[in-house]
């Protein structure tokens, strides 16, 4: 969707400088000598001297246009007919007729690149090559060209070096475009060669830029780079991706979108301290924005700050009832606080704490029945601390009828009949869950 929606504005682009271009090789009317004075016509003879476009199928002349004007307006044709073609899949006839275009203006960069992707896609390579290479003679200085070359060569034809020399092109005409880096570093990465990928980052780290974009899209292949899964990543690799993210925030002004983005990476880091003053600021830009609620209400559960998590998610509930995810992250708040005033022996304010969690677990299910651990997660609850295994019971029968083929929901409702004293129907539930559990060659952890 995003590559459609970019292709939609360059297309949008194309088009007007086609019509610029028709309208500057439309004739105007040259300023010439002055014109002899001539006789002064009387009103009847000034009447018939008029041509009447009724009856005359010939233009006047400064409406005709030159033949240049003409190619450009067929041209122009074309190009329209060729958007609608491609919006209807028709891509054969899409192709015809954006070739059309380039046969009149091969200079078209953007038109271009799209029909030697669309050629590439159908591995119509030598074809795509050609009316790159076309576009490059016709127009040297655009940059996009030279990157779709660079992509062809390396991905297609398995030639670095060229591939190389055409991106190194492109970043020299536009040092500021970050897809020219992003394109050079997925070469190295696909070569296998980490180091020259990072030097491509810090390379485009260098560039004077005050486009937040170019900072956040370089923070994140940065963070791809130096974030790997299993693996602590370097305090000086974190402090680098810190400097990269940062010009971003500071180029944002009231940008929420890029605030955000930011504020994902510090989350993402475990940076949750630098994450929650920025979902803050998006807060007071997009104040119904509920994702960056959720997520600040995430960051102060993990920086325990309770009061304001619950704070966060009871205002998330009253704007979105329909989600079942902020009953269920403020039930798990709710059962962390009773259970840490337990441990401060204030019971009272506990056992509240237990109920609340309980009911918006209860909640969360009128939602999404179908979400299979907030059946454990209240059952644990009500089994525990709330002591209402009756109610367990019932919550449990409801998971085992939604969930017939998991054996620790028959386990676990095999504990509430027990807790509950319905000691026989526990024996028999204990025996079908030992049996299931015994099919599935699973374990039962009690």
């Amino acid at each position: 969707m995003i590559r459609q929606k970019h292709w939609a504005r360059r297309a949008r682009l194309l088009l007007l400088t086609l019509i610029a271009g028709y309208a500057a090789t439309a004739p105007g009317r040259t300023p010439g000598p002055s014109p002899r004075p001539k006789a002064t016509l009387s009103p009847v003879e000034k009447k018939s001297a008029r041509q009447d476009d009724s009856t005359t199928t010939t233009p006047a002349r400064d409406l005709l246009l030159r033949p240049d004007g003409v190619l450009k307006a067929k041209a122009l044709t074309k190009f329209v007919e060729g958007s609608t073609l491609e919006e209807d899949g028709e891509m054969d006839k899409a192709l015809a007729a954006y070739r059309e275009v380039l046969n009149v203006d091969p200079g078209q960069a953007q038109l271009a690149a799209r029909v030697a992707a669309l050629l590439t896609r159908q591995d119509q390579f030598p074809q795509a090559i050609d009316i790159l290479k076309d576009a490059v003679k016709a127009n040297p200085k655009a940059a996009e060209p030279f990157l779709q070359l660079a992509f062809i060569y390396a991905k297609y034809l398995k030639k670095s070096d060229q591939a190389i020399d055409y991106v190194n092109r492109a970043i020299n005409l536009e040092p500021a475009n970050i897809d020219t880096y992003t394109r050079l570093y997925e070469i190295y990465l696909a070569a296998g060669n980490e180091t020259k990928a990072r030097q491509v980052l810090e390379r485009a780290s260098q560039v004077g830029s005050n486009d937040p974009t170019f900072w956040t899209q370089l923070g994140k292949l940065f963070a791809a780079l130096v974030f790997k899964p299993g693996v602590e990543a370097a305090p000086r690799d974190v402090a680098r991706a810190n400097e990269i993210f940062q010009k971003a925030a500071e180029h944002a002004g009231d940008d929420s979108a890029i605030l955000k983005d930011v504020a994902d990476y510090y989350a993402a880091s475990q940076q949750i301290s630098q994450a929650i003053p920025l979902y803050l600021r998006v807060l007071e830009l997009q104040p119904e924005d509920a994702n960056a609620r959720e997520k600040l209400a995430t960051g102060f559960i993990l920086t325990n700050q309770r009061n304001k998590a619950i704070e966060m998610l009871d205002e998330i509930i009253k704007q979105h009832p329909e989600k079942y995810q902020p009953y269920e992250l403020l039930a798990q708040v709710l059962d962390d606080q009773g259970r840490a005033w337990q441990r401060e022996n204030k019971l009272d304010d506990a056992a509240m704490a237990f109920n609340k969690a309980a009911t918006n677990y209860e909640q969360s299910l009128l939602v999404n029945p179908n979400h299979a651990i907030t059946y454990l997660r209240l059952a644990e609850l009500l089994l525990g601390p709330v002591k209402n295994p009756e109610r367990a019971v019932k919550v449990l029968t409801e998971a085992r009828r939604r969930f017939p083929e998991t054996a620790e929901m028959v386990y676990y409702l095999g504990v509430a009949l027990r807790e509950a004293r319905h000691i026989q129907e526990a024996v028999i539930t204990f025996e079908e869950a030992l049996h299931e559990a015994e099919l599935d060659s699973g374990e039962i952890v009690a």
